[in-house]
C-alpha cells in the first residue's frame, strides 16, 4: 500500500474513525520507539538540587521508622 492510496482511505473515514486511527499510530509510535536515556547532565544537575539532604541535620528523624511509628501513634491513636 503506497502513501496516497493510504491517505485517501484516511479522508474518507467518517471523523471519529480518523481520531481513533490518530491515536492507534500514536500508541504505536509509543510501543515500537526505542525509550532514550536520560542525560547524564540530568543526573548532574539533580545532585546539585538545593533540597537534597535538607532534612540531615533534624535529630527528629535519624531513625526514620521511630518517627513514622510516633506520627502514626499520634494520628491514629483511637484510644487517645
Amino acid at each position: 500500500m503506497d502513501i496516497k492510496t493510504l491517505i485517501e482511505d484516511f479522508k474518507i473515514l467518517p471523523e471519529p474513525a480518523q481520531k481513533e486511527l490518530v491515536d492507534f499510530m500514536a500508541f504505536l509510535k509509543l510501543r515500537y520507539t526505542k525509550p532514550s536515556k536520560p542525560a547524564e547532565s540530568l543526573k548532574t544537575q539533580l545532585l546539585e538540587e538545593p533540597f537534597l539532604g535538607m532534612w540531615k541535620n533534624r535529630a527528629d528523624l535519624k531513625d526514620s521508622t521511630a518517627w513514622i511509628r510516633s506520627i502514626r501513634k499520634k494520628e491514629w491513636d483511637l484510644n487517645g
